[in-house]
């Protein structure tokens, strides 16, 4: 298998109403110190490469820290190129919608994402299709939501997109909430594709991550939860020897491959890491391959 950095990310469609979206963005959680520290400047720099690279989908999450000065900092005058996701935990998505705008200094969201957590969901989602009509939300995404509750959700008002943690180390979505979304023409947009830098085969003990960072209290990088899963890696790392890629980029191109309705969005500070990350999308993988990764990493 031969593979070169590609000049740009490639654009998937999703939704019913066809939000285009590159098929790998870029998540900013990394970006706002939750890894450890940043320099503002450092993280201008990354968004303006990704940019570059086509990587126009910034993910800031339901709650961005720091992110958010970084992300309207590297903006000016690259708002046009930028599709901007961010998301509210909270139910008042009013106040959160406004303060995005004001914070990221902007005139809309391309999409906004509502949790399960906001009390009457459905009622929540009528709220935000009235930000669509008032043009401060272009598209309307869900997180965190059962099958049953994105079926619902999408009778108030049509959901374009759900914003989900996904990877070869949480397959949650796949049992119930993948099959109805692709039912309803709802896209992917997969939150923590690398899960939370476990899958770059860097992190295998509390020790490789920095006092600041914030994962040292993440329950998956603790005792045995972490020790079962570092057992996993040899077999993948050897799998990605024998494709001559790296682990990151093996576990990007498995996720890539799981369909055209989903994308990825990797949290990366490293520019380095960007360029790699990119370079996924050369990855392909035959049948056996894939289950080969699935049997390594089953749920």
């Amino acid at each position: 298998m031969s593979e070169s950095t590609p000049a740009t990310a490639r654009l998937r469609k999703i939704g019913a109403r066809e939000l285009t979206l590159p098929a790998i963005g870029l998540g900013c959680a990394a970006l706002s110190g939750f890894y450890g520290a940043v320099k503002e400047a450092d993280g201008v720099r990354v968004i303006r490469q990704a940019l570059g690279l086509g990587l126009a989908l910034l993910e800031t999450g339901p709650s961005s820290g720091r992110a958010n000065g970084v992300v309207r900092q590297a903006l000016i005058g690259r708002r046009d190129r930028a599709i901007v996701v961010a998301g509210d935990r909270t139910g008042d998505v009013e106040r959160a919608c406004d303060t995005w705008l004001r914070e990221l200094d902007t005139d809309h969201l391309d999409l906004f994402h509502v949790s399960h957590s906001a009390a009457g969901l459905e009622e929540v989602v009528g709220r935000v299709g009235a930000l669509v009509t008032a043009g401060k939300v272009r598209h309307i995404g869900l997180s965190d939501v059962s099958a049953d509750q994105l079926r619902r959700a999408h009778r108030v008002h049509p959901v374009t997109a759900l914003v989900r943690e996904y990877s070869l180390m949480h397959r949650d979505i796949e049992a119930e909430v993948l099959p109805v979304a692709r039912s309803l023409g709802i896209g992917v947009i997969a939150g923590r594709p690398l899960g939370r830098g476990f899958l770059t085969g860097r992190i295998r003990a509390p020790e490789h991550l920095s006092s600041g960072d914030l994962r040292r209290l993440d329950p998956r990088f603790r005792g045995e939860r972490l020790l079962q899963s570092v057992r996993r890696l040899p077999l993948a790392e050897e799998m990605a020897a024998e494709l001559n890629v790296s682990l990151s980029r093996l576990a990007l191109a498995w996720l890539l491959g799981q369909g055209d309705d989903v994308v990825v969005v990797p949290s990366t500070r490293n520019p380095l890491h960007l360029e790699m990350n990119v370079a996924a999308q050369n990855v392909r993988l035959t049948p056996e391959q894939r289950a080969r990764l699935e049997r390594i990493f089953t749920p």
